[in-house]
């Protein structure tokens, strides 16, 4: 009896939740994407071929993300200048000028990260992967997994250090 209303629920479950994305997390690929990017260039999944990628989904209204980019700026830079390394800063602004003023305003090296911003303002992308929390990143392996995944930043817990650590794991296998 137990047993068949278990069953029962579950299929109700699986019902209701019939043709919905699912959102993705470790193990995962990311979902075929294309994101454009400040400096012309696009990132897509080909893109991702052979190469660790970090993509921070991010937004100048998000204040826990500005406070994010600026402790990533230094930490990820000595991995800009690796073959096997790309970065993705994928800014969820309308207004697509705001998140290139925010990086003249509040970068040491806005030039250099400028090659490194993309732009989703529609949130196809970000509705693709089920966002539900901002800043949300993804290091993914040099085939395309989703290896690390970090939602939400709290200052002072260490978690850019440690997705820092993580990202120079992945590229040195």
């Amino acid at each position: 009896m137990l047993r068949s209303r278990i069953t029962g629920l579950l299929l109700a479950l699986s019902v209701g939740t019939a043709g919905q994305a699912m959102a993705v997390s470790v193990g995962d690929a990311l979902p075929p994407m294309t994101i454009k990017a400040y400096a012309g260039h696009a990132l897509d999944n080909d893109a991702l071929n052979g190469k660790v990628t970090l993509v921070n989904f991010w937004a100048t209204w998000c204040a826990a993300c500005k406070i994010e980019l600026v402790e990533m700026e230094d930490q990820l830079k000595p991995y800009l200048t690796d073959a096997h390394f790309q970065l993705a800063f994928v800014s969820l602004d309308k207004d697509t000028a705001k998140a290139v003023e925010w990086f003249h305003a509040n970068l040491k090296e806005p030039d250099l990260f400028l090659k490194h911003l993309y732009f989703d303002p529609s949130f196809v992308n970000a509705d693709k992967l089920k966002l539900t929390s901002f800043p949300t990143t993804f290091v993914t392996s040099k085939t395309g997994q989703i290896a690390y995944e970090q939602k939400g930043f709290t200052e002072g817990e260490g978690s850019t250090a440690k997705m820092t650590q993580f990202t120079a794991t992945l590229l040195k296998r």
